[in-house]
């Protein structure tokens, strides 16, 4: 395989004018998305995304959804849903996958706990990619079958002779990697962003301190009243548009730059935004 190090997802080869190999770089647009978890404790209908126990023992911060690849237009793979793919029976509490059903798994923490070079991820992972009902396995599962067995730089063929999880593997280990490197809350920090009950932001202010702190817009998603056009509207996810180089390593951009649509933000920008510090008192999940 060759990997120039110039390379960049979506774009061809300017030598060759053809697209790189996909264990180069894959032919995606990456979304990076972090939950604020207490945020996602505020919705209109019942039940809310996550509990207020699970909320209240993250606290106020940002904790990983997921990393997702997307077509170069912005456009991604659809859901499938997998009872006869999977062998499994009607009724079972299965899992979804994107793009290869033979990598697919609901035990992602059972397959992790089981290799000894990689059993330390479970500990980061109980950490730092917390599922809003308290299921941290069925979250990280979900998140490989559906978008990590859509990103071609892990598919099986760029591990040869590494077993059948490396890839899975090195999903979690990237999304780790880009965790680390995009910290939403010293971003808003920076700008003089905090949570509270209280006060109260607008959406131009949460994009222009993520331009500020990683080059480029975010996208900013909210729970409330946002569609009715009324408030209040609470933030429960960023979003950060990101594209491949070598070596599995992802650099924010604008997405806007691909087209209109690329770019999704459901907070009303007309509404000012709350990032609260205490789960709804409404919620009863």
């Amino acid at each position: 395989m060759s990997c120039p190090s110039y390379a960049v997802g979506c774009q061809l080869n300017p030598v060759t004018n053809a697209k790189y190999d996909a264990c180069c770089v894959s032919d995606s647009v990456f979304v990076f998305a972090q939950n604020y978890s207490i945020g996602l404790t505020y919705r209109t209908a019942s039940p809310a995304w996550t509990k207020n126990s699970v909320a209240a023992a993250i606290g106020p911060k940002f904790t990983m959804h997921g990393l997702w690849a997307d077509h170069c237009d912005g456009s991604y793979e659809t859901t499938k849903w997998t009872n006869q793919a999977l062998g499994l029976a009607n009724g079972t509490n299965y899992d979804l996958f994107g793009c290869d059903a033979s990598r697919a798994f609901q035990n992602a923490q059972q397959v992790i706990a089981a290799d000894c070079n990689n059993a330390y991820l479970n500990t980061w992972i109980d950490t730092f990619w917390r599922a809003g009902d308290g299921d941290n396995n069925w979250l990280v599962a979900h998140e490989w079958s559906k978008h990590g067995t859509c990103t071609g730089s892990f598919g099986n063929a760029c591990y040869p002779g590494q077993g059948p999880f490396a890839g899975f593997f090195d999903f979690l280990k990237v999304s780790l990697a880009v965790y680390q490197q995009l910290d939403i809350m010293a971003a808003f920090n920076k700008a003089g962003i905090f949570p509270s009950d209280v006060n109260t932001y607008t959406l131009a202010q949460l994009v222009a301190a993520h331009k500020a702190a990683f080059g480029a817009p975010g996208a900013m998603q909210c729970q409330g009243n946002t569609g009715k056009g009324v408030g209040p509207q609470y933030l429960s996810e960023v979003w950060t548009y990101l594209q491949e180089v070598p070596n599995k390593r992802y650099v924010p951009f604008d997405a806007n730059t691909i087209g209109p649509k690329v770019v999704y933000n459901s907070c009303n920008d007309s509404i000012p935004i709350i990032i609260p510090v205490t789960p709804s008192p409404l919620n009863k999940f």
